[in-house]
């Protein structure tokens, strides 16, 4: 398979505001956030998403989990915090926050105020963003992107998508962008 072939995903812009969801499907890949350095994007991860605490499991098969510190993603630059920088941000946090999650809620304000797109898997967020014209990405378009912008080999994309499914439990739905990719990669590549 070629990565190059679905290449109809858009392309997330340099600027991205993390949500839980998606923060811990990337943790996944390589157990901690330094994977987040190979995208070339500028992260950005709300407060009310750092006071969420980011787990994943141990192993597939296991109930014990581990929590992925933001710290060293922090201190190296891959991640940077954010919080509602003015009323209008805050006003539309609150707003949010009456129909999401406070880290969806916080994400989709600040990408709504900044400009920024929103990563998120959670379909009443990414309605919601719609709603407000708030671009959106998900963990597929993301890891789509990831593969046609770095030098990975098809076994450490297969990896990284099969470590998402089993250590944070992450299934792109039929209907999400980016789900067809997702599962050529695994049907085409059953040995990685």
């Amino acid at each position: 398979m070629r990565i190059e072939d679905d290449k109809r995903a858009s392309k997330p812009p340099p600027d991205v505001v993390l949500d839980t969801c998606c923060l811990v499907n990337l943790a996944a890949i390589d157990g901690t956030l330094d994977c987040l350095a190979s995208f070339a994007l500028t992260w950005y991860v709300p407060t009310a998403v750092q006071a969420e605490g980011i787990f994943i499991r141990a192993a597939a098969d296991s109930r014990v989990v581990h929590q992925i510190e933001l710290t060293a993603a922090i201190s190296a630059g891959t991640v940077q915090i954010c919080v509602p920088a003015d009323d209008a941000e805050h006003a539309m946090y609150v707003e949010f926050a009456f129909s999401l999650g406070d880290g969806e809620a916080m994400a989709l304000a600040i990408a709504k105020n900044r400009g920024w797109k929103v990563a998120t898997d959670d379909r009443k967020a990414r309605i919601t963003a719609d709603a407000v014209g708030v671009s959106v990405v998900t963990t597929p378009e993301l890891l789509q992107h990831w593969a046609s912008h770095t030098a990975r080999s098809m076994a450490e994309i297969t990896r990284a998508v099969r470590r998402i499914e089993t250590l944070a439990r992450f299934a792109p739905a039929e209907d999400s962008p980016a789900a067809r990719w997702w599962r050529k990669v695994l049907e085409e590549n059953l040995e990685a």
